[in-house]
């Protein structure tokens, strides 16, 4: 026992955490290329390279809890809400017989996990001083470039968008305010990373990335007038560089800003077509469907639609992990008849989690927004990166396997900790 602590400490002593994360995004940049490469040429999404990815990031997880045994103890402490959906979660597939495959219950497991976790772990890692603030933006600066290099690759040799990681947008948007705050030298910071982080937003062909550098750019703004002390240069280069990208994005006219056609062309008349041979609810579907979101719109109304089956105890917990909700008359089309995903986070919280899982979704971005309204900057940062993570989680699965959104909560989180005790900040 004492060979393998002085063992622990050697290695603890060789590597450093930071270094383990930077690790980590060349990991996940590596398995998001493969996908966008496979993507590219053949059309084709693998869950191998998308599970790669989560997985990728999961592993800070783990190797911190490795690294550092004390914090084998946080995870079952000061969490009691998170333990209280993950008890529920897994014991309801049992109770309801809502689970049809054991991977998925326990991919479902894991991700929650891997969340509550990283908030935890991210949280007492500052508290201890084993991280800083400024270790953790410049991973989360660094994960943003990586990503918006491979976005920008597959975009040059494919012409397509690339399947883009959710957490993107909240570390977009932090990285964009850092180097707004605290960039010193406009022509290597601001227009050779910043810029990188822009175009890489832009050619990622989604309008919610697109919406964040918007965003980011907006808050700087309103902070800085309130602050009245504004990088104008830096933001001017930033905002020339945004206009000339969506304008050159806007005259190829690829996908019209990441608005491309998940159905048949024309999704009007095939949409016409799913209604004509489902009877129910036919106005409520074509009237938030129809005209709105088209692939998550559907999935919505799917899980709504399971959900009214649902007794008291599943509407509460949910269908627990794994849970699978049924694809009625085939309306997403090749899908099986039973389907896992669903990329609206409230939707997949009601479905897996119940009204426990919505409540907690609404409590942490009711939190975010409001951690806004300060004058600390680094504080500021964190929460713009949340708050936009939240808005995000609207399109796309934020929750589980949620490594990034658990570091900026957790961040949040010591922030607002440091400033209840009086301590100082990095900046």
């Amino acid at each position: 026992m004492v060979k393998e602590f002085e063992m622990l400490e050697k290695i603890q002593s060789k590597v450093s955490p930071c270094f383990l994360l930077f690790l980590l995004v060349f990991g996940y940049a590596l398995m998001l290329l493969s996908h966008g490469i496979l993507w590219g040429e053949q059309q084709f999404s693998s869950s191998f390279f998308v599970y790669g990815m989560k997985i990728s990031l999961a592993c800070y997880v783990f190797l911190i809890v490795f690294l550092f045994p004390w914090t084998q103890r946080i995870l079952t402490v000061r969490s009691a809400i998170f333990f209280i959906i993950f008890i529920g979660s897994s014991l309801t597939p049992f109770l309801y017989s809502s689970t049809k495959s054991a991977f998925y219950y326990f991919a479902d497991m894991g991700g929650f996990l891997v969340f509550g976790g990283t908030l935890l772990i991210t949280k007492q890692l500052l508290v201890r001083r084993v991280f800083t603030i400024d270790d953790y933006l410049s991973f989360l600066q660094i994960f943003a470039l990586a990503v918006s290099c491979v976005v920008i690759g597959c975009y040059v040799v494919f012409g397509l968008k690339v399947s883009i990681p959710p957490e993107l947008h909240g570390s977009l948007v932090s990285s964009l305010l850092l180097i707004l705050f605290y960039s010193t030298n406009t022509y290597r910071k601001v227009f050779f990373v910043g810029g990188t982080l822009v175009v890489g937003g832009v050619f990622s062909l989604h309008v919610v990335t697109i919406f964040s550098i918007f965003f980011a750019l907006a808050l700087y703004g309103i902070f800085s007038w309130y602050e009245k002390k504004t990088n104008w240069s830096a933001l001017l280069v930033l905002m020339i560089i945004f206009v000339v990208c969506l304008g050159s994005v806007k005259l190829n006219s690829l996908n019209s800003l990441g608005r491309y056609e998940v159905f048949k062309p024309n999704r009007s008349e095939y949409m016409q077509d799913v209604f004509s041979k489902e009877k129910k609810d036919t106005e409520f579907v074509k009237q938030f469907l129809l005209k709105k979101t088209g692939v998550r719109g559907i999935e919505a109304y799917l899980v709504l639609a399971e959900m009214k089956q649902a007794g008291f105890g599943e509407a509460l917990f949910g269908k627990g992990f794994g849970a699978t909700f049924s694809n009625i008359e085939g309306l997403l089309p090749k899908k099986a008849s039973f389907v896992h995903h669903a990329h609206i986070t409230p939707i997949i919280l009601f479905l897996r989690n119940g009204i426990i899982g919505v409540l907690l979704w609404v409590v942490a971005g009711v939190w975010s927004f409001k951690a806004l309204f300060t004058k600390n900057r680094p504080q500021f940062i964190f929460a713009a990166g949340c708050t936009m993570n939240m808005i995000a989680s609207l399109t796309d699965q934020y929750m589980y396997w949620g490594v990034l959104n658990g570091i900026y909560f957790g961040g949040l989180l010591y922030l607002q900790y440091q400033k209840k005790v009086g301590g100082g900040d990095a900046y």
